[in-house]
């Protein structure tokens, strides 16, 4: 997960920095592509882990309520940000939140493996 959020980290910061060309952003949406690859089969690889298998479809239901409001929420938020101030703008405060999760989540693995 948390190769995943790096990888997402640089395909954002390539986006400020690459903008403009198209070559450029077919090799940002590649990045962007396993960024998305390796973060959406780890999570509900990892899911039936933490669950008793009698409510694995229901965490399963939780899982995607969860994710689709968060996206829901962050594409308004992000829009609203590059409309009012700038692309830049959306992209680094993005980028605060994808740090935050992948502090977020070596605190958890940590936490978790008693380590």
């Amino acid at each position: 997960m948390i190769l995943g959020y790096g990888i997402l980290l640089i395909s954002s910061f390539l986006i400020v920095i690459l903008s403009g060309n198209f070559i450029y952003a077919f090799v940002i949406a590649l990045i962007y592509g396993v960024y998305v690859g390796i973060t959406e089969t780890v999570q509900r690889a990892v899911l039936p882990k933490y669950v008793d298998s009698n409510l694995r479809g229901t965490a399963y239901g939780l899982y995607n309520l969860v994710i689709g409001v968060g996206f829901f929420i962050g594409n308004i938020l992000f829009g609203y940000l590059w409309d009012a101030y700038s692309l830049d703008v959306a992209i680094y405060f993005s980028s605060i939140f994808v740090t935050s999760a992948m502090i977020g989540m070596t605190v958890f693995i940590k936490k978790f493996n008693g380590k």
